[in-house]
């Protein structure tokens, strides 16, 4: 029995709650008073632990917070995704003393498949990992696979590099993996002379079910049916085409070819589908929404979890902008939690040339659709580069100077919690402070600008100490200045990660930036680029960086002139791949979702 506020509450209570709550929470909760600790080690909350990307443990050594607070005997499920900073030789400890583990999710740890990893593997039925090419060798005892992976249904490889040393012996892997029902496997390797054979792959899985592939570098359209895998979903993201099979009815599954599948074409949702396809385009909704839309011929009662609309080029054309309201307007998209559109999106409806009455009035389709998708809590908004001053080219509308009037509606996403926006260098950005005092649970936030674009940094600078739940930050512009950026976040923010890059900036203040790493100890990632600095610059502002990095810890403290450095630097760059690159996981593959 315990109590809060003077209430003692029955086990089965505290059970019921804790239910709800994720590892993290329970750790943190367990942590606020001792009478409470006592919950970690004596009853089995943990058979789930998860801590994916839990920075709280930056300075914590795993095995022995396990070890001593939790009753590892129960633990089935252990996710340590993105714990990139933990030693092998404490997670290969950690694994040892896990009698009933049976799903492994650790992408982007020390983990992989080495012979001595492998042996640690032998009760999994479930396993995630970032592997590279020479993790493998060509001459390893096949047997080490078969004895220790015999039980594996579902593997996840994301391969971060390639070695041609070890790629006959990657592909010996899976000739073992004899109860493998489920793959995905993500090659973000962008190197051309070495892809990955995933027909190999598939023709050795006698049993497999369900397949998902994710790769940076270009692939066949690759066709399964003869293997019983039905293509039910593809799509192409900025540099990742990602595919999805499953076993399905594969007479069922229309060709990507074809341009209509509703007869007759009734409501405004089936036309609007009817122009994407007329475009031969990728369609915006996600995965889920493929698989129903293609079995069951029907549109009108899916439920569109995610749309994105980024990545086409014929966004602007006046069919493709209407057909995309008419997707955000409808019903099915009353539920949508992640948005990623350009700012076409924003301009109002276009009027006749010759009633100057109308030219007036400004009517914004993006108003009704705020209003219509009151959930999203993840929008990326990317400027349209066929910017143009005027409305019509050749009978279609591009995007227009009326944009800059709807960029401060988006402030009526109330529950936004990651935001990505590309702001054009003629807006001043004013609409950020409102922005921040709106979005309450707003965590992640990344800032873009590819001109000087001064009034847009006061901007910054204004709203910054309203976003008090804030912990990831990017801004990217010609010019910043870094101190009074600095001195802009207030001193009650849960900053984890911050990265800023830019060509100039001001002299950086000694006691400004110190005063920010004394007041932010929490702070894991602090990444600078400043182009045009030179490195004697540089050099004093690392130097001060120095002092307050951790030697075996999740903190990462560098200022560089080249955003190579962090590209070059795989665990890092895969651990905060969204702050140092514009990329999107809206209606497409993301890895660290797989289960």
């Amino acid at each position: 029995m315990a109590h809060i506020a003077g209430v003692r509450l029955p086990q089965e209570l505290w059970d019921h709650i804790f239910s709800y709550l994720t590892t993290s929470d329970v750790i943190n909760f367990c942590k606020t008073s001792s009478e409470y600790a006592h919950f970690l080690g004596e009853i089995p909350l943990v058979r789930n632990f998860n801590v994916s990307g839990n920075y709280d443990f930056f300075n914590t050594n795993i095995y022995t917070y396990v070890t001593e607070n939790v009753s590892y005997e129960y633990i089935k499920v252990l996710n340590i995704n993105k714990l990139y900073w933990v030693k092998l030789e404490d997670l290969r400890r950690l694994l040892k003393i896990l009698p009933n583990l049976e799903e492994l999710l650790a992408l982007n740890t020390a983990l992989s498949f080495r012979p001595k990893d492998v042996l640690l593997y032998g009760k999994l039925k479930t396993l995630a990992l970032s592997v590279e090419g020479n993790h493998f060798t060509n001459y390893v005892d096949p047997t080490i696979y078969r004895n220790n992976l015999y039980l594996l249904r579902k593997l996840c490889l994301h391969v971060t590099r390639k070695n041609p040393k070890g790629f006959m012996g990657m592909h010996m892997l899976f000739n073992e993996l004899f109860a493998l029902n489920e793959l995905w496997i993500f090659d973000s390797d962008d190197s051309h002379s070495q892809p990955l054979k995933f027909d190999t792959i598939v023709s050795q899985l006698k049993f497999l079910k369900k397949l998902v592939i994710k790769s940076k570098i270009y692939i066949p359209l690759l066709d399964y049916k003869p293997f019983g895998l039905a293509k039910y979903f593809q799509t192409r993201r900025f540099e990742s085409i990602a595919m999805r099979y499953e076993t399905l009815p594969v007479d069922k599954v229309v060709p990507f070819r074809h341009v209509s599948i509703f007869e007759p074409v009734e409501s405004k949702l089936e036309m609007a589908w009817n122009v994407f396809r007329s475009y031969r385009s990728e369609m915006p909704y996600d995965h889920m929404a493929h698989r129903e839309i293609y079995l069951t011929k029907k549109i009108n009662n899916v439920n569109f979890q995610e749309l994105n609309f980024i990545h086409n080029k014929c966004f602007c054309t006046n069919d493709y902008v209407n057909a995309s309201w008419d997707f955000l307007s409808s019903d099915n998209s009353k539920d949508l939690r992640k948005l990623s559109i350009k700012s076409c999106v924003l301009q109002r409806r276009p009027v006749s040339k010759g009633d100057t009455i109308d030219r007036l009035q400004r009517e914004y389709p993006i108003e009704a659709i705020i209003k219509n998708c009151p959930k999203v809590t993840t929008l990326e908004l990317m400027h349209c580069p066929k910017f143009v001053y005027g409305n019509e080219v050749d009978g279609n509308f591009l995007c227009n100077v009326t944009i800059i009037d709807a960029y401060p509606l988006i402030c009526n996403w109330k529950c936004l919690e990651r935001i990505m926006l590309d702001v054009p260098a003629y807006l001043n950005g004013a609409f950020l402070v409102d922005l921040a005092k709106t979005c309450t649970n707003l965590k992640f936030l990344r800032i873009s600008s590819h001109n000087t674009n001064e009034n847009l940094n006061r901007s910054v600078y204004k709203a910054l100490p309203h976003a008090n739940q804030l912990q990831d930050f990017c801004f990217e512009n010609k010019a910043i200045n870094i101190p009074v950026l600095f001195g802009s976040f207030s001193t009650s923010q849960k900053l984890r990660r911050v990265f800023v890059s830019c060509e100039d900036t001001a002299a950086t203040s000694t006691n400004t930036l110190k005063s920010f790493l004394e007041t932010n100890p929490q702070l894991v990632l602090l990444a600078l680029v400043i182009t045009f600095k030179p490195k004697s610059y540089i050099k004093t502002v690392q130097d001060i960086l120095d002092r307050f990095r951790q030697p075996d810890s999740a903190k990462r403290f560098h200022a560089k002139n080249d955003i190579r450095f962090f590209l070059d630097n795989y665990s890092l760059y895969e651990a905060n791949s969204e702050l140092f690159k514009w990329d999107t996981e809206v209606s497409t593959v993301d890895f660290y979702s797989f289960r």
